[in-house]
């Protein structure tokens, strides 16, 4: 009987390579998602949050500050790691760092559905989370683009 050799003796450092890369990718998105909140006006994103969700005004006074807090926090994780998307640079971060950065940033996506869950039914919460998947989904595609051209 033959013995077998295997092809790639890393297999297990190889998924864990798979592993880190996707992370990174969806660290990289919400990192892009930040940037962007930043570019976007709060009055121009909440004006078509309540057309998306059909909010009352009571709603879009309630929900305005939960937005520019959560925006403000994650302007700042990113200023922490250094991190500029107005630049053309790339990023520098080791992989514990990114890794911190994408933990810190889902915390603050976290508290921010937690406080919206007291002014968005139930449907406006599902809407708007698809809304934001949607757009993530955009700016991580058009971060992609610019990394690797």
């Amino acid at each position: 009987m033959k013995q077998r050799i295997p092809l790639m003796p890393f297999t297990g450092i190889v998924k864990r390579l798979v592993m880190l890369a996707l992370a990174g990718w969806f660290f990289l998105g919400t990192v892009a998602a930040a940037q962007t909140a930043d570019a976007q006006s709060s009055a121009a994103f909440i004006s078509e949050m309540q057309e998306k969700l059909g909010l009352t005004d009571e709603q879009v006074q309630d929900m305005q500050p939960i937005l520019e807090t959560s925006r403000q926090q994650q302007s700042d994780i990113l200023a922490n790691y250094g991190i500029d998307f107005t630049s053309d640079t790339k990023p520098q971060l080791s992989r514990r760092q990114a890794m911190s950065v994408r933990n810190e940033m889902k915390a603050v996506r976290q508290a921010m559905f937690e406080q919206l869950e007291s002014v968005l039914t139930e449907e406006q919460l599902d809407a708007f989370a698809e809304t934001q998947e949607a757009q993530a989904d955009e700016r991580r595609a058009q971060l992609r683009e610019r990394l690797w051209r």
